[in-house]
């Protein structure tokens, strides 16, 4: 039998609340997409939805609750 493997990295990390308020200064001062995306480290589609969001903090993700009791 053969175990079963850990899956592969995530490609992409999300972006934090200061990279995600960086890329909507930079786009506001008149920098492309592009630029952004070189000068931050972070791909293009990224940049363009923390722009286009319109959101500076993350959603709160979804899953399963916690199981806060000591058992």
């Amino acid at each position: 039998m053969s175990t079963p493997s850990t899956p592969p990295p995530p490609r992409h990390r999300y972006l934090s609340r200061d990279e995600r308020l960086q890329a909507q200064t930079l786009h506001l001062a008149g920098h492309t997409q592009t630029f952004i995306a070189n000068l931050l480290g972070f791909s293009r589609r990224q940049v363009a939805y923390a722009i286009t969001s319109n959101r500076v903090t993350l959603k709160k993700r979804s899953g399963r609750p916690r199981n806060l009791t000591d058992a």
